[in-house]
């Protein structure tokens, strides 16, 4: 029952929540209406509340990403089955009931003997009385359960690799409106892009490999030669984006391909990879190894059992 209410609260927040407009929104109208130390408090408190969420769900990702959404909407359809099913023969009897005292009323077959006319009557009324009665519970009964049927179809989703990118995402936000004098800053030299070799890093064998599998799957659709382009650190207009519940896999995949580059340009141009897809260095830490670890989404063992084909 505790996990059936925490994945209805974890959908519902996403979304109530996902609109990151209104988010940034609050965040302006703080700016505006707290002064300086009240809007640091609150600002810090949100960003260690944020930081908490997440880095539970890094430690686990695997567990709340397998989570069955359909136990949880056959939970919410199965509310008035039971009710249903106790009312229906019910029904029918009483309308076999009311059918048969129609029929003696209207005198279309004999009566039993002993019967009268009034007992045939009032009986005939009574199951009349008795099948309107269970009809109109029956239709409520129906109205809740169609009720319930809309309520599971909202449910029927798991929401945590979205909700991840959400509060991710929130905390960019909130990062951007701290005050800078309560930010932890570590001075770093901002790293060269790589420039290439002339041929590239990844030939176009091994990118038009990597295209057919990962191409609209873990990232949304791209040219192989725009994806070549970038993976190489060449000039393209396109745009490389990590479809939703995938960064944990294209971590992955940066590092297998971090691999095939020799000497000092490796970590320089994982760096400015991931800085093009927003990923964080210490997701990345934490998650790069996911897909061959101990306890791999079955999602991510196929698909390290796949690059492994490719990268050999």
């Amino acid at each position: 029952m505790g996990e059936y209410y925490t994945f209805r609260k974890a959908v519902d927040f996403y979304y109530t929540h996902r609109d990151v407009g209104q988010f940034e929104k609050m965040m302006l109208d703080m700016l505006f209406e707290k002064d300086k130390q009240t809007l640091a408090i609150v600002l810090s408190s949100l960003k260690n509340e944020l930081d908490k969420i997440l880095e539970i769900y890094y430690e686990s990702d695997a567990i709340f990403d397998e989570a069955e959404p359909e136990c949880i909407s056959n939970n919410i359809e199965m509310n008035h089955h039971s009710e249903i099913e106790e009312l229906i023969p019910k029904l029918n009897s009483c309308g076999a009931e009311f059918c048969e005292y129609a029929a003696m009323v209207n005198q279309d077959v004999d009566r039993p003997e002993g019967l009268s006319d009034d007992d045939a009557w009032n009986k005939y009324e009574s199951a009349l009385a008795q099948h309107q009665a269970i009809t109109e519970q029956l239709y409520e009964i129906y109205q809740k359960h169609k009720e319930c049927d809309a309520i599971a179809k909202r449910y029927h989703f798991n929401p945590f690799a979205s909700l991840c990118d959400l509060l991710e995402t929130f905390q960019e936000i909130v990062e951007k409106y701290l005050p800078t004098e309560i930010k932890t800053v570590t001075p770093t030299v901002a790293p060269v892009a790589p420039t290439a070799p002339s041929a590239g890093y990844f030939d176009m064998g091994l990118v038009s490999a990597i295209h057919k599998l990962c191409n609209d799957q873990l990232f949304e659709a791209i040219s192989e030669l725009d994806l070549y382009a970038t993976l190489n650190n060449q000039a393209t207009l396109a745009v490389l984006k990590i479809k939703s519940g995938e960064k944990t896999r294209m971590c992955y995949l940066i590092h297998c391909l971090s691999e095939k580059i020799k000497g000092a340009d490796k970590a320089v141009w994982r760096g400015d990879m991931l800085r093009k897809l927003e990923i964080s260095e210490s997701y990345y830490g934490s998650k790069y190894r996911e897909p061959v670890s101990d306890i791999p989404s079955q999602k991510s063992v196929l698909f390290a059992k796949e690059l492994k084909s490719i990268f050999g």
